[in-house]
């Protein structure tokens, strides 16, 4: 402190700012500086050892997309989708009974396209089936909840038609492959996946509507 003014308020280097040191306590200046202005959009204070400073980088003023993950793009930090070729992300969720009777007609994307030059190599899918104790679905053979590369692609089964229509809750884990033949490549590049009924009729039963189904998902985004 270097003088008190006519207010008793110290003084003292530039920057400072008056803290409270208790109560009946006089006020003191913090021994850190901190700016006077805001210098930039997004940044934020971050300690240099000795005072708070602006940081240089900035950062988004929003989350983003669900899934989103923080990016340098060497420069400052941006939410943006994840696109490591290392990690594995998983998405957990569930659908609705309305959801599920209407699959055929409104397939449920569950991942946005991952953008050009890349795809979702899908590592594990996990379906389960939540029995609501009423009554059943009505599924006939070939009607299942499967996951697919955009709509018409189906990777693999989150639940087989024959647990579909069960009475009790039933889970299906399944770790699908692309086909080991050659494929065409548009059909798996910068395409969302989604969760369909692959066939042409809708899941019906389950008058009291109360059957749901929860899926787990992991995948990695491959740049190829």
């Amino acid at each position: 402190m270097v003088t008190n003014n006519s207010a008793n308020i110290p003084t003292g280097t530039a920057g400072t700012i008056l803290q409270g040191q208790g109560d009946g306590v006089s006020l003191a200046l913090s021994t850190a500086t901190y700016p006077s202005t805001a210098t930039g959009t997004g940044k934020v204070l971050r300690a240099d050892g000795t005072n708070w400073v602006a940081s240089t980088a900035t950062y988004p003023d929003t989350s983003g997309t669900t899934s989103n993950v923080m990016t340098s793009d060497g420069t400052n930090f941006n939410s943006s989708s994840f696109t490591g070729t290392d990690g594995i992300t998983t998405i957990s969720g569930s659908l609705t009974n309305a959801q599920i009777k209407a699959l055929v007609a409104t397939p449920i994307m569950i991942l946005a396209a991952p953008g050009s030059g890349k795809m979702y190599y899908i590592f594990s899918a996990i379906g389960k089936l939540n029995y609501g104790g009423t009554n059943v679905f009505t599924a006939a053979n070939g009607q299942t909840i499967s996951l697919s590369y955009s709509t018409n692609n189906t990777i693999t089964s989150l639940l087989a038609s024959a647990q579909i229509t069960q009475s009790s809750n039933q889970i299906l884990a399944t770790q699908p492959l692309i086909s080991q033949t050659s494929t065409t490549y548009s059909l798996f590049s910068n395409q969302a996946i989604y969760i369909i009924n692959p066939t042409a009729f809708e899941i019906t039963g389950n008058a009291a509507n109360n059957n749901t189904v929860a899926y787990s998902v992991s995948y990695q985004i491959l740049t190829i």
